[in-house]
Order: structure tokens, then C-alpha cells, then sequence
């Protein structure tokens, strides 16, 4: 019986060892150093009306949106229609940045598309890490205070980068389903 209380242990032992190293290969994490404390330097926090060039362009129940005036509108070769800046309480909390839509650029995306997307996924994993990957054309990265998910376009609609602050984008989010109630 002792025996077997001894093995049990051990097994059990390593299978939480094992396990943990399993479940820490589909790490979201980023690499060590890498996590951006916001977007294209705006630090999360920042009170978006006193960043030179900026411009609220509109406000959802509980967030103030805007646009920066100099804002390169490229992603590689890709056009993109607009990147928009979000606060809430006055802080910003996330950058969106948005595929042009329309025949002519979903052509020329659609050629370069498997190029493109391994280009975005292998420089997102030089400089943050593996992410994780959900399927269905979405990664994610998530650290100690931002998190970046992206979608793949899977037809002329518009796609979209995030990256956020998770404790700000958080209380956004909580403060919009209140707002909804």
C-alpha cells in the first residue's frame, strides 16, 4: 500500500510538472522586453486630446475616438483606410488599425495574401514571440499590460490590428456593457 501511495505521488508529481511545461508552449506571452507600453509612442494612459495632430472623429457609449493627423496610413504594402485611437475616462487604452476595403486593393491583397500574412506572422514572432493562434485567421498576444489580436481578412471587409492596454481596455469594456444595461 505504501508502495503504491509512493508511486501515485510521484506520477501525480510529474504529470503537474509536465503539464505546466505543455501548457506554457502555447504561451501568448511576449518575448521578454518586447511588450509595448502603447502605440507608435503614445503611452496607454495619455490623454489623447493634447497629442499634437489628433482629432476626436467620434464617441461610442463610453469612448472617445480619434485620428491622428500624420498617421502613415501603410502596413507594408497594404493600404490602410484609417488607424483609430480610443480613450475612455480620458485615457487611451486602444490603437485599431483597418484594412482598405474594395475591389482593387482585396485583388492585389488576395495575390499576396499567404506571402503577406506569413511576412506579418513571422515579423509579429521575430519581435514579440510565438503568440497564440484561436484558428479561423486570428493570433493574439496578451502580456503583464498589453494585448495585440489581429484577424485575417477572409473577404473584402475591412480587417483590423488591435493593440491595447488590457487593465484600461478592461474597465472600457465594463463600462460599455453597464452603459448598455
Amino acid at each position: 500500500m505504501k508502495r503504491w501511495m509512493t508511486i501515485s505521488c510521484l506520477t501525480l508529481a510529474l504529470l503537474l510538472v509536465c503539464g505546466a511545461s505543455w501548457a506554457d508552449t502555447g504561451s501568448s506571452q511576449f518575448n521578454e522586453g518586447t511588450e509595448p507600453d502603447g502605440f507608435r509612442g503614445i503611452k496607454w494612459g495619455t490623454d489623447l486630446a493634447t497629442v499634437p495632430g489628433m482629432t476626436m472623429v467620434g464617441k461610442t457609449r463610453v469612448s472617445s475616438v480619434y485620428q491622428k493627423a500624420d498617421d502613415e496610413l501603410k502596413l507594408g504594402d497594404a493600404t490602410l483606410t484609417k488607424i483609430l485611437y480610443y480613450a475612455y475616462d480620458g485615457k487611451f487604452y486602444e490603437a485599431r488599425l483597418f484594412m482598405k476595403e474594395g475591389e482593387a486593393n482585396w485583388e492585389a491583397l488576395k495575390k499576396e495574401e499567404a506571402k503577406n500574412w506569413q511576412a506579418l506572422r513571422a515579423a509579429m514572432q521575430e519581435r514579440y514571440g510565438p503568440g497564440y493562434e484561436v484558428g479561423g485567421g486570428m493570433f493574439y498576444y496578451n502580456g503583464k499590460e498589453t494585448g495585440i489580436s489581429i484577424r485575417y481578412p477572409k473577404s473584402e471587409k475591412a480587417w483590423a490590428i488591435s493593440v491595447y492596454s488590457e487593465a484600461l481596455a478592461r474597465e472600457a469594456r465594463d463600462a460599455e456593457k453597464k452603459a448598455r444595461q
